[in-house]
Formats: structure tokens, sequence, C-alpha cells
């Protein structure tokens, strides 16, 4: 059982008066992205919750604590999010009055992997999500001197189980998609099958999004929020920064 046919919430209007031309433009791409990977690609729906959240942790005034305090708000729900595009199946339980709830049960185990460092701004949701879950790591480095900023693997270390398990990779931005797609390479050398693979981000480019699923067409990609572009130096658009000087306070 997935919930892959579960109705999806609507984006707000785009032909809403309050947005500017370019915020009709994300949308409109979002749009387009949902419609092409309707059964791969999930977006949060853009609740005025998600929305303002985002509109805290974007603004290059707001305090470091601030900063951290919405992120963790935005990693829990997207954490959710991306447990419900896992796999399910029934389960039925006793209940204290000795009447039988039929419930559901993950179909298989569910594991975290970290893209080093900035991924593991996301482990705090996933552990708070299910009791006890086993994270693995995977450092790479982009070349930031050349233009396809390349990345590179330094080390790597799963769980033993991780063939036989739901993946979710994570990390919170996604621009060209260079150091995803080597993360993803990496797993399915492990063994991991595309379709038990689930790449669970903060922030997409539509570039890189296209990157990863017509690369790898098992996998899913769940985000908070699709941006509009990617710049001449591939930095998403309207962005954020670099995510992970931002969480860890480093420059």
């Amino acid at each position: 059982m997935s919930t892959n046919d579960l109705p999806r919430l609507p984006l707000y209007p785009i032909d809403d008066p309050g947005y500017t031309a370019q915020a009709a433009e994300r949308l409109q791409r979002t749009k387009e992205l949902l419609e092409k990977y309707q059964d791969r690609f999930f977006v949060m729906p853009e609740t005025p919750f998600v929305v303002r959240v985002h509109t805290v942790i974007r603004d290059r005034t707001t305090p470091r604590g601030e900063f951290l305090f919405h992120s963790e708000q935005l990693f829990r729900a997207l954490m959710e999010f991306a447990l419900e595009q896992c796999s399910y199946q029934y389960k039925s339980v006793q209940t204290p009055t000795d009447n039988v709830f039929q419930g559901l049960e993950l179909a298989q185990e569910v594991i975290g992997v970290s893209i080093m460092r900035s991924g593991e701004c996301l482990e705090h949701a996933l552990q708070d999500s299910i009791r006890g879950v086993k994270i693995g790591k995977i450092l790479v480095q982009r070349d930031e001197s050349t233009a396809e900023k390349s990345a590179q693997l330094f080390y790597s270390k799963v769980p033993d189980n991780i063939t036989t398990s739901t993946v979710l990779l994570l990390d919170p931005m996604l621009a060209s998609g260079s150091s995803a797609r080597l993360c993803i390479q990496v797993l399915l050398q492990e063994g991991v099958k595309a379709e038990n693979i689930i790449f669970v981000n903060l922030i997409a480019a539509p570039q890189g999004v296209e990157v990863l699923l017509k690369e790898f067409p098992g996998i899913k990609l769940v985000t908070t929020m699709l941006d509009r572009e990617l710049d001449t130096n591939k930095y998403i658009l309207p962005g954020i920064g670099d995510y992970g000087d931002l969480y860890f306070g480093t420059d």
C-alpha cells in the first residue's frame, strides 16, 4: 500500500494578485514538475505555515536563534511529509476496550543517510519521528573552481541492512544535483533498490530535480519548496545561501 494515490492539496493560485511575477513563475514551474513526475516528485502544500517559516529563514536579517527555531519546525513537518511517501501495510491491534483497530505500519524498516555535513541538520527530525532509527553518512565535496561543480566521494558508511530498507537520503539543498547524484550512485552500489530511495530536501531547484528524476527513474524526491532557478554560478534563486553555514554558524 502506498500513499501516492491520496489527493494533493492545491498550491496557492498562481494568478493571486499578491504574487509578484517571479513568485508566479516559481509556482508555475512547481506545477509543471508535479504533473510531469506526479508519482515521484512531492512538494509540501504551500500552506500559510510553510510560507511563513520560509519567509523567516530566508530573511537575511533573521537572528541565528530564530533561524534555527524555525528551521526545526520545518524539518519536523518535512519529515512527516517524507514518511507519508513510504510504503505501508495493514496492521490490526487490540485496543484497551477489547476492540480491534485496523491501522497501518511501515512495510519495511526506514534508514536515514545524511549527506555530510548539511544533511545532518535533518537527523534530529528523523530521530524524533522514528524511535531508534539507524543513520548512515556519505561525505562528498564539490569542486567550486569548475563550472560543473562536480562532486567527489570522500567517505561512506551505511547500516548493514540497508539493502532491505527504505532509505531517506538527507540534504537540505538541491541545486545542480551533482552531490545528490553521486550519493544515489553510492547507495545503488551498496545494493539499495532505486524505488527504495527517497531524497528528502528543504529547498530544490528545477534543474536538480530534473537531473535526479531523469537519471534515476525509480527514486522519489520530497521537498518543502521548489525555487525558481539556478543562476550562472549554480546558486539557487531566490534561495537562502549556504544552509550549512547558516545552521552551524560557520562562514
